[in-house]
């Protein structure tokens, strides 16, 4: 069975779409009548947000061009121009924007004057290039997180842009979003939720033929990012059923075994967290280098542990 099918076969079906925020996008895309009522008013929520998530955009866009700003979409804003035209299918927390940090205070005043205020929060040392805003509009909470790189472990990026239908908003290139949403799904996230897995499907099924798989190897070797992309490439061929290129499979080295596909189960993927002992297995197995899973985790413990520790 692929993975839908496995879904579809648990005992609680709506509580695993819940954890997995898959509710809005079963609903429309894999969910028979028996099921749809249970997922009905979440798709209709979904729609609603991310309907002013557009509207949102517009005015991002509007005081950009005001500025003579650039900015770029990533993720699930990304992914409703590209990829979800229905919007009720996805869900989105927030609009994710990446900037130049030169221009990051003239970014913070601008989201000022559209109404959000800072969300004031202590940050763990991985995500300090990361801040984030919300705002109410009427009971509906819309909030944005501003980025200045993409990567904890990435000292210099440089991520290749193209235009969208916005004056000044940008979206990353089709192989540096490829790359980004691997990273982001696997190092950055050991695969905890699988609406991110979903992205890649459709994604993938969507855009393969246009995407420059060499240059996309390259690259992610060069952002210590080629794991992520690997994994999740073997993830759609073993629990999602998709038929890969055979040069992709070469290319990827996936006509080989590795030793982390025990691990990378599909009880793994529904239920991540339930062996704690799996999930730090392949929490370190996505990391090109160990040395960048151990600076990662030493920098975890220094935050969540002994600074805690120290200030009491």
């Amino acid at each position: 069975m692929n993975i839908v099918e496995n879904i579809k076969a648990q005992k609680n079906v709506p509580a695993l779409l819940k954890e997995h925020l898959l509710t809005g996008l079963f609903y429309n895309h894999f969910i028979d009548s028996v099921l749809r009522a249970d997922c009905r008013d979440q798709y209709k929520k979904q729609w609603i947000h991310n309907q002013l998530i557009i509207e949102q955009l517009d005015d991002v866009n509007r005081l950009a061009a005001e500025n003579n700003l650039n900015v770029t979409i990533l993720k699930g804003s990304h992914l409703l121009l590209d990829l979800y035209p229905d919007l009720g299918s996805r869900f989105l927390s927030d609009i994710d924007l990446l900037i130049d940090k030169k221009d990051q205070l003239h970014w913070e005043s601008i989201l000022i004057q559209l109404g959000f205020s800072p969300i004031q929060m202590e940050t763990f040392h991985g995500n300090n290039f990361k801040s984030e805003w919300s705002m109410l509009i009427g009971e509906i909470e819309i909030n944005i997180e501003l980025h200045t790189k993409l990567f904890f472990h990435l000292k210099n990026e440089n991520w290749p842009r193209d235009l969208t239908s916005y004056s000044h908003i940008q979206k990353l290139k089709s192989e540096e979003l490829f790359i980004h949403l691997c990273g982001h799904l696997a190092s950055q996230h050991t695969f905890l939720k699988l609406y991110w897995m979903f992205d890649i499907y459709f994604y993938y099924q969507k855009y393969y033929v246009h995407i420059d798989w060499h240059g996309l190897k390259k690259k992610s070797i060069e952002h210590d990012l080629f794991r992520s992309v690997q994994m999740c490439l073997w993830i759609l061929k073993r629990h999602f059923n998709v038929k890969l290129e055979r040069d992709n499979e070469n290319l990827f080295s996936l006509n080989k075994k590795h030793w982390w596909e025990r691990f990378l189960t599909m009880s793994f993927l529904m239920y991540p967290l339930s062996n704690k002992l799996n999930y730090f297995i392949i929490k370190h197995a996505t990391k090109d280098r160990f040395i960048s899973a151990l600076r990662y985790d030493l920098t975890w413990f220094f935050h969540y542990k002994f600074r805690k520790a120290w200030l009491k």
